[in-house]
């Protein structure tokens, strides 16, 4: 058996899938799949995470009767799908249909068309309650399935492009939408910013070449060691805590220099999310699939165009989407503050709808 939480956070499991006779775990919190027998997470966000085991013992019930003589039992009532179950189990199950094929609209065949989601922590929805996620309001509009694979952690292009060739494209879907946000993304394939502000991370940026490069190294049990778990204790218990993180976290942005995304980037910059979104493109036409950018501004970004009218990024963005045939959505000019949620909306559920 296994603890449900890994580093300070609490996952719910369901059962997914059989690899070699043992049942696989997919978690609802980011989508990664565990294999029952080891605790570790072979495939999504949390790929090389380890549960942390809980030692039980497996004995006949006479054994554990003696050895805990007041110990209590779990009884199903007459009525209970199990008891009912137990009885002839096999010769129902074998009286069931075998279906062929995945269900479809009609019961067979293939699914209905989905949307691949990619992202940072704006697109997975970090901090939001399941239902006002961007890809659940998005799923209840529309009728469609969304599959969000956005993920929190300094989250990059690169990596964007990495996790839907080596996993999320191999799930059914005929539109992958990635969700660039530049108050974060050109730091996030940066080597030079990462050497300064990930130094002990293992995790991937684009070399001057445009190769693909990795810092420090695998670290199976990062996040479970002894500080790791001091915090996780006053994160879960201290208010406190997230107080003085509240306040940490204030004083930091208000001296850092006014960053905008949309404005402050070099040739190098572009270059790399030119070069991750192509090769986004090129695993989409793999699997026939259609893409579409969306560019998501933040305050800094609405304040310099309040101010100069300043979008440098806008337009170069569009004009690959261009030179590609790809649509690309700059919300910066259509929204201000208010309406960003709304504007998001819109304009997927406008691109669904055309294509």
């Amino acid at each position: 058996m296994w603890e449900e939480q890994l580093r300070g956070r609490r996952l719910r499991f369901h059962l997914c899938g059989i690899n070699n006779q043992n049942f696989v775990m997919c978690d609802e919190e980011t989508g990664s799949w565990w294999q029952q027998a080891t605790g570790e997470a072979f495939a999504g966000p949390l790929r090389g995470s380890r549960l942390r085991l809980v030692r039980a013992d497996e004995v006949a019930f006479g054994i554990w009767r003696r050895e805990h003589p007041g110990g209590r039992v779990l009884r199903p009532g007459a009525t209970t799908a199990w008891r009912t179950w137990s009885a002839d189990w096999e010769a129902k199950t074998g009286r069931l249909p075998v279906v062929a094929g995945v269900p479809g609209a009609d019961g067979r065949g293939p699914l209905p068309p989905r949307t691949v989601v990619l992202g940072d922590s704006m697109i997975e929805g970090l901090g939001l309650a399941d239902q006002d996620r961007l890809t659940n309001i998005l799923e209840k509009d529309t009728g469609r399935e969304y599959l969000n694979f956005g993920t929190s952690g300094d989250f990059g292009p690169l990596q964007y492009a990495l996790l839907y060739k080596t996993l999320a494209a191999k799930f059914d879907h005929d539109t992958v939408v990635v969700g660039v946000l530049p108050d974060n993304d050109f730091h996030d394939m940066s080597l030079e910013w990462g050497k300064v502000h990930h130094a002990d991370r293992y995790r991937p940026y684009y070399a001057d070449d445009f190769s693909i490069v990795y810092t420090n190294h695998v670290q199976p049990r990062a996040g479970e060691g002894f500080w790791d778990r001091v915090e996780s204790v006053l994160r879960a218990y201290l208010a406190s805590y997230h107080v003085g993180q509240f306040l940490y976290s204030s004083m930091y942005w208000r001296m850092a220099p006014p960053y905008s995304g949309y404005n402050d980037f070099n040739d190098v910059d572009i270059a790399r999310l030119r070069k991750a979104l192509d090769d986004i493109h090129a695993t989409a036409d793999a699997h026939h699939a259609r893409m579409a950018v969306i560019l998501i501004p933040t305050s800094n970004d609405f304040l310099r165009l309040k101010q100069s009218g300043a979008n440098r990024l806008g337009p170069a963005v569009l004009s690959w989407g261009q030179e590609k045939g790809l649509p690309v959505k700059d919300l910066l000019p259509d929204m201000d503050a208010r309406s960003c949620r709304l504007s998001l909306l819109a304009c997927i559920e406008s691109f669904q709808r055309r294509r």
